[in-house]
């Protein structure tokens, strides 16, 4: 088994434009982990275990694996940013 991460296809784009989280998570076909997401989100993997570990961040427990669904960590961070941007209006 490989340590490597693999991000979705749509890492990126075909015409060198911007990332999309929304539509990389949405375009991804069973489970994400833990360090997938934190290459995407470009945080640390350890806040993100934290987060999972306290119930911040949706997540599944299987054993010591940790399993996020797409769709569940789609609607946490649009959650967040609808929080966030209230702070500022």
């Amino acid at each position: 088994m490989s340590n490597s991460i693999v991000l979705p296809q749509v890492w990126g784009s075909a015409d060198g434009g911007d990332f999309d989280i929304f539509d990389a998570l949405t375009a991804m076909e069973g489970c994400l982990t833990i360090p997938q997401l934190a290459a995407m989100l470009g945080v640390s993997k350890n806040g993100l275990y934290e987060m999972a570990k306290i119930g911040t961040l949706p997540s599944l427990h299987i054993g010591t694996s940790i399993r996020l669904n797409p769709r569940a960590v789609i609607k946490w961070l649009r959650d967040r940013t609808r929080a966030t941007s209230k702070q500022f209006h």
